[in-house]
């Protein structure tokens, strides 16, 4: 209704014979240009508010949401000068085109890879960490959006320059017959600018696998080859153990059996 009490526009709906039906929810035209008299131009809100009721006041009736699967990344033990990929899984949960505006670290150690910036469900974002020298490093990640209620979310980033780094950190045996024996490699490298001293080697989780190796020095530049056996005299569906590299000066660093 005008200023003159003129009626310009009405709508009357029909219970959900055509028109959605909410209950204790609000109901939005999907498109102002659309015919407003047609029940299928409407649609019922999904999103939630106060006390359970469903409806968007103070926003938009269409909008981006953005959410994050992780909210921090650690990437653990990384060898200088060695790179090291994370993912971020960034879902828009809303009922609008999710727009990334900007992405970016406050660090140069740790760089971003995607591939779009609009996002209608979902999109993976890779993290990949750079040390340069030992030691912790962290960085924040933000991602600005057209999220009207969470302009800009952020990722705390986690990483450790490390002077020890590993050839293989997941070693995997195979199907072994029952009373075989499979021996499988990994090295060692000293990235750093001292001698790298390995206190010691522990194995938990299985004692199936082996190892001859105890402790040792690495030269800078250097490398020490690992090698772990295992054997079971019986058949057995699976089995998973971790070892434990313990050195001086620096966090344990793990292999997955």
């Amino acid at each position: 209704i005008d200023n003159n009490e003129i009626t310009m526009d009405s709508v009357g709906w029909d219970n959900g014979t055509t028109f959605p039906d909410p209950n204790g929810a609000s109901m939005a035209l999907l498109d102002p240009t659309l015919d407003n008299s047609v029940g299928s131009n409407w649609q019922e809100s999904t999103a939630s508010y106060g006390e359970g009721d469903f409806g968007t006041p103070g926003m938009p009736n269409y909008s981006s949401d953005i959410s994050l699967d992780l909210t921090v990344l650690n990437f653990d033990n990384v060898g200088i000068n060695e790179n090291s990929e994370l993912s971020i899984i960034i879902n828009n949960n809303g009922n609008a085109t999710l727009h990334l505006d900007s992405l970016y670290t406050n660090s140069s150690l740790f760089t971003l890879s995607f591939a779009d910036s609009i996002v209608e469900t979902s999109i993976i974002l890779d993290v990949n960490y750079t040390p340069v020298e030992f030691g912790p490093d962290t960085a924040m990640l933000f991602i600005k959006s057209n999220d009207p209620d969470e302009n800009i979310v952020t990722v705390l980033l986690i990483g450790f320059g490390s002077t020890m780094s590993l050839s293989d950190t997941h070693l995997y045996f195979g199907v072994i017959v029952a009373g075989d024996t499979v021996t499988r490699q990994t090295t060692i490298y000293n990235v750093g600018m001292t001698d790298l001293e390995i206190e010691e080697l522990n194995i938990t989780g299985s004692e199936l696998f082996t190892t001859d190796f105890s402790d040792g020095t690495i030269e800078v530049g250097g490398s020490i080859s690992l090698e772990f056996q295992f054997t079971s005299s019986e058949q057995i569906d699976s089995v998973t153990a971790i070892a434990t590299i313990v050195a001086s000066n620096i966090p344990d660093q793990t292999i997955t059996l």
